[in-house]
């Protein structure tokens, strides 16, 4: 059941969409898609593969309607899909330990809105445990709103809409996780907020507090405070509109970005994220070229706290999601060599094979591993001549 494919081009391997999430099955297999009466109101590849389903459920008689029926139990049963489940905690412990944003990409819609949906319970959990009491809350805008009131720098229509964001709780959450200790009070929390830099970070060169970047963004982007405009902020967005990603390249506003392949062309989000997860990979390697580019960018976070940019390749080993991972791998240490890039070798480790080994092994027979080596090495330059 799960290798048809239906249509012209006949029955294929399962798709490897089942091996990174459960959502696409479920959606192939409900009770809607393969219900008759929706004819035209489904997407078009549930609408292609819905005829052949019903063909081999209707030759297998009621056993094909027990069997599609205890595939729907077990998968309701089975909960989150391993990879998913891994993955998530995994980038919320980066989110919450390190105080940093993270872009997940994957290549399937179905797949996106599997790892968004578990992302946002995880994070509603870890929300439910950071409530703050009224006392808090009352100190809070006490605290803002004598900051803003002293701040001659803003103009006096913005302060009101900039007051009614930073008061919400999303917003208080994610500040005040960022402070070293529980402020006592009002002029504790003044204090806190003016001297306390972004997320936390101690960087090589210090960031700026969390009060001057909220005053920086009233001046020179008063709109992002428009409450008409945007929904500030929620931990994870799918990014399906400008506002939001406008939004997430702030040091404020939503820590995980989920998204397709959609976004990696044409936006930057680099201004105040470092980490991508490449959570499916496009079989193209010039598309996971443009995802990587979206956080590659000089004046980056990266560049701000002093720290590389990072990149993971998650892998649910032992099944077509590894092979996958392996056969685009070896694609981009070619088409980085076909760019003119430098391969990544090791002539001095015999275990360490890459898919330039063959090749260096020649070379070093033919011209002897200490050329070789000369010639990786970097030339040092010649002094001027008398």
């Amino acid at each position: 059941m799960f290798n048809m494919r239906g249509g012209p081009e006949g029955i294929r391997g399962s798709d490897p969409r089942f091996h990174v999430g459960w959502q696409y099955l479920k959606d192939l297999i409900s009770e809607d898609s393969l219900n008759l009466d929706l004819q035209g109101k489904l997407s078009n590849e549930l609408e292609e593969k819905k005829t052949s389903i019903i063909n081999h459920i209707s030759i297998m008689g009621d056993l094909g309607n027990i069997l599609i029926s205890n595939i729907r139990k077990k998968l309701n049963d089975v909960g989150q899909h391993p990879k998913v489940k891994t993955v998530v905690e995994d980038v919320v412990r980066r989110v919450v330990e390190e105080q940093e944003k993270v872009v997940i990409f994957c290549h399937h819609i179905a797949t996106m809105h599997e790892v968004f949906g578990a992302l946002k319970d995880k994070i509603k959990v870890s929300a439910i445990t950071r409530k703050t009491s009224k006392k808090d809350r009352i100190i809070w805008e006490g605290a803002w709103n004598s900051l803003l009131k002293a701040d001659k720098n803003i103009d006096s229509k913005i302060k009101s809409a900039i007051l009614s964001c930073v008061v919400r709780s999303p917003f208080r959450r994610q500040v005040m996780s960022w402070l070293p200790e529980k402020p006592k009070d009002e002029i504790d929390l003044k204090h806190a907020l003016k001297n306390t830099p972004l997320r936390n970070i101690i960087a090589r060169k210090k960031l700026p507090s969390i009060y001057k970047t909220v005053q920086d963004m009233a001046i020179k982007n008063p709109t992002i405070f428009d409450k008409n405009k945007w929904a500030w902020p929620s931990a994870v967005t799918t990014a399906t509109s400008d506002e939001q990603i406008a939004l997430f390249n702030t040091p404020f506003g939503p820590d995980i970005l989920v998204a397709t392949d959609r976004l990696s062309e044409g936006i930057d989000l680099h201004k105040c994220c470092r980490l991508m997860v490449h959570y499916e990979f496009d079989p193209s390697p010039v598309r996971i070229r443009q995802r990587e580019g979206r956080i590659r960018r000089i004046k980056g976070w990266a560049q701000a706290i002093n720290k590389p940019i990072e990149y993971a390749k998650p892998i649910y080993a032992n099944t077509r999601d590894e092979q996958l991972v392996k056969i685009v791998e070896s694609r981009l240490v070619r088409f980085d060599l076909l760019l003119g890039g430098a391969p990544k070798v090791d002539i001095d480790n015999d275990a360490c094979k890459t898919p330039n080994s063959g090749l260096l092994e020649k070379l070093c027979k033919r011209i002897g591993t200490n050329n070789i080596n000369d010639c990786l090495a970097i030339p040092k330059p010649k002094g001027k001549s008398a």
